[in-house]
Parts: C-alpha cells; structure tokens; sequence
C-alpha cells in the first residue's frame, strides 16, 4: 500500500532534487531529502526508504568509478563507521520522534553552517580523524541518515583527486547503506509498504542521478555549494521550529 497520492508526489520532487545533488557531489541525498520527507511521513519510515534508494544510486557511481576508488583509505574508514550505524540504530528505535526530529534538525543546520562558512580545511587531515570522522558518521547515519558530511569532511582533507574523491564518497555509502539495511532488518523497520513507496520514488531518485551527473561539469561548484548549505541550513532551521513548537 502507498501512501497517499498528494504526499507522494511532493516526495517525488524531493527526491528529484536529492540525486540531482547527489549526482554532481556524491553525497548530501540525505541532507536535501530527509528533512523535506519527515515533514510528510515519520522519521521511522524515511530512513528505511531513503537508505534503499541510496543502495541503488550510490552503487550505480561506485560501479561506474569503481577504478578510482581509495581502497586504503575506506578500509580504516569503514569499520568504524559501521561501529557507529550499530549504535545510532539502537538510538533510531528508542528515541522519542520529537526529540529525533529536533536532533535532526540541529545536525542538518550545524553542516549546511558549516559548508556555508567555508570551515573545512584546506591542509591535508591526519589520520587519527578517521575515529571520530567515522563513529560520527555512523551514528548520524543509523540515527538521522545523514551521515555523509563528516565522511566527505574528512575523504576530502585526505584526497586530492577530485575523481578519486567522488568515487570514494559514493563508495563507503554503499558500503554503508548495506549495512543500514540489514540492521533495519534486524530492528524491524523495513515493511512493504516501505518497499513499495521506494519502488514508486526509485524512477524519480535516478533521474535526479542522471540530470546531476550530466550538468556537474557545466557548473559553477561554489555556487552550488553555497546554495545547497543554505536550502539545507533552511530545512534544518524549520524541522527544529517543527520539533519545538508543532
């Protein structure tokens, strides 16, 4: 059974637009959609169905990239990334929706301040980041599902290639969102109804990927950068304002 008609096809713009992101910067899906999508359905069925259409488009990059892949690199990453998805599930199941959406919202606005402010570090980042870049993600992934900045904060200070980077980034998604899912297995979020709403938004999510990928080299990256942080520090902003007083 889907949702209802008028909320699916406001998610379906969402959606668009997500992968279109996601298509020029290899993350941030979660970022655009999920804050937009909680104001339609709970938190609870967001993430599951989000991290199925992650499943879909991130392999579709790593696949295609796959040569480029930092493979040192996600092999220190990855585990303590998933050390921390085990976690942030745990928190997905017994937080109050209230206070998950509050958190959400803080989370989302903190980045998009973030990336608007330029606070990312030019200079090469040690590797002893790779512990708290890693249990951050993992946590805001398993909790929120937008566990991609900390990852790219942290991937972008280590590679320089940009090619390299984007194949990386799309890469310990998928890794991510696989283990995502069999956890949401486990703790039992995952329904058919769950399934079916993915399947409906699936075509939308990969036109997105397709359109982003396409014009990423005909635009201006810190432009969008710029206009990205602010519709995410937007969304973030009215998802606490909802929390406290809706």
């Amino acid at each position: 059974m889907l949702p209802e008609s008028h909320a699916l096809l406001a998610a379906s713009a969402v959606v668009f637009a997500a992968y279109f992101v996601f298509g020029i910067t290899a993350f941030g899906s979660g970022l655009v959609a999920i804050p937009f999508l909680t104001h339609l359905w709970p938190l609870s069925f967001v993430l599951p169905v989000m991290v199925m259409l992650d499943c879909f488009n991130s392999g579709t990059v790593a696949l295609r990239e796959r040569r480029h892949v930092a493979w040192r690199e996600l092999s220190i990453l990855i585990p303590i990334m998933v050390v921390g998805l085990i976690g942030g599930v745990t928190l997905l199941v017994k937080l109050p929706p209230r206070s998950s959406m509050a958190g959400l919202g803080m989370t989302v606005t903190v980045f998009g301040a973030w990336a608007l402010l330029g606070a990312a570090s030019q200079r090469v980042v040690h590797r002893a980041w790779v512990l708290p870049a890693g249990l951050l993600s993992g946590v805001a992934s398993g909790v929120f599902g937008v566990g991609g900045p900390p990852v790219a904060l942290y991937l972008a200070g280590r590679l320089r290639d940009k090619t390299q980077l984007r194949a990386s980034l799309a890469t310990s998604l998928m890794l991510s969102v696989a283990v995502r899912i069999v956890l949401f297995l486990i703790a039992g979020l995952l329904s058919m109804q769950l399934v079916a709403t993915m399947l409906a938004l699936l075509p939308f999510a990969l036109a997105g990927l397709y359109v982003g990928s396409r014009v990423h080299t005909h635009l201006s990256r810190e432009h969008l950068a710029r206009f990205v942080a602010v519709l995410v520090m937007c969304s973030g902003i009215s998802l606490v304002v909802r929390a406290l007083y809706g």
